[in-house]
């Protein structure tokens, strides 16, 4: 049975590697190791392939040893045939040599050795959301309305009414939606989607309030709207509500493991909170997911600013000016604003 993930590592960190997929085995994740999965008188070189071809994700324990090892630059080559995503874990605090730092030069790195246990947790997350990015979502039952929904508006913006599908949407009034929230209410018939865009149009009003009480009121009918729980949070982290707005994206994320607006906006709770890391950690999964979610790469700068790390922010800066206008070459300043941006509805 083909394992999820494929543990990249040089003989020397064997224990280390080892320790590793014990971890994440621990956590309900399959993982291929070869000194555990070449089977005495197999051919070491075809199992690598095959084991490669059949991952969906490949860990890349990276450490001096790795640095200088030309076996792992091996399967990096071939993991970029099979177009696996790598995930580059550093167990020492090394600085990758020229042909390594070009491989993963736009890769989020991970840094076991600075907080084992959250970053492994942030390492298990990762790899959950990455594969099911690449198993395309849920492949054992069709999607329900509410998630076909979902992925519709994709890049709508967060509270915007437009975001419940409707084009016309935007230009209804709160009153206009309240009443046909009510009436398909009063005749038993619940409108998910009446009473969803009623809870944008009071968000896009910065009428917090009434915008969860429509949003609990989805939620209550639909318990699996991503959008009603994405926007949920970010009404909640709006009104400085830190605990219920990650507790709404990890709702989300647990429904949607490869939902990138869930993580970025998580990380502008996280950031908004001041846990730092966490936020940097999460926005490196939402741009995994979603490369070009350049709000992402804005609020990450910032907290790479707040850190003090100013070098990675200009570069986040820039990356994400080039993205909206490939002409901008000059990295743009930080956001003064105190609260991150939201990224989009589900």
């Amino acid at each position: 049975m083909a394992a999820t993930v494929f543990l990249s590592y040089a003989s020397a960190d064997q224990k280390t590697a080892e320790t590793i997929c014990q971890a994440l085995e621990g956590r309900g994740l399959d993982c291929w190791i070869s000194c555990r999965n070449i089977h005495p008188g197999e051919n070491f070189q075809e199992a690598i392939v095959r084991a490669i071809s059949a991952a969906k994700v490949m860990l890349f324990v990276f450490s001096a040893n790795s640095n200088n090892s030309d076996e792992v630059k091996k399967e990096i080559a071939l993991a970029g045939k099979h177009k696996l995503f790598v995930i580059p874990v550093r167990v020492e605090d090394v600085i990758p040599n020229d042909s390594l730092s070009y491989e993963f030069a736009t890769r989020q790195w991970i840094d076991l050795f600075r907080d084992w246990d959250f970053s492994l947790e942030q390492l298990a997350t990762q790899i959950v959301a990455v594969t099911a990015l690449v198993s395309g979502g849920n492949t054992t039952a069709p999607p329900t309305e509410a998630e076909r929904i979902a992925r519709r508006d994709d890049t709508a913006a967060a509270g915007d009414p437009a975001a419940a599908g409707d084009p016309a949407a935007a230009s209804v009034t709160a009153e206009a939606l309240t009443a046909d929230a009510h009436a398909a209410t009063a005749a038993g018939i619940p409108d998910v989607e009446a009473i969803y865009a009623l809870g944008n149009t009071h968000a896009k009003n910065k009428e917090y309030d009434q915008a969860i009480e429509q949003y609990d009121h989805v939620i209550r009918i639909d318990p699996q709207h991503l959008n009603a729980l994405n926007n949920r949070g970010n009404a909640y982290l709006a009104k400085g509500g830190y605990d219920q707005a990650i507790a709404d994206f990890d709702k989300a994320i647990a429904i949607k493991p490869d939902f990138a607006t869930a993580y970025a906006n998580r990380g502008n709770a996280y950031q908004d909170r001041g846990e730092f890391d966490r936020a940097i950690r999460d926005y490196g999964v939402a741009l995994q997911l979603k490369p070009d979610l350049a709000v992402a790469l804005d609020n990450r700068a910032k907290a790479y600013d707040r850190k003090g790390m100013h070098d990675q922010a200009r570069k986040d800066h820039a990356a994400a000016a080039a993205m909206r206008n490939p002409k901008v070459t000059t990295p743009l300043t930080a956001p003064t604003a105190s609260s991150a941006p939201a990224a989009g509805a589900a």
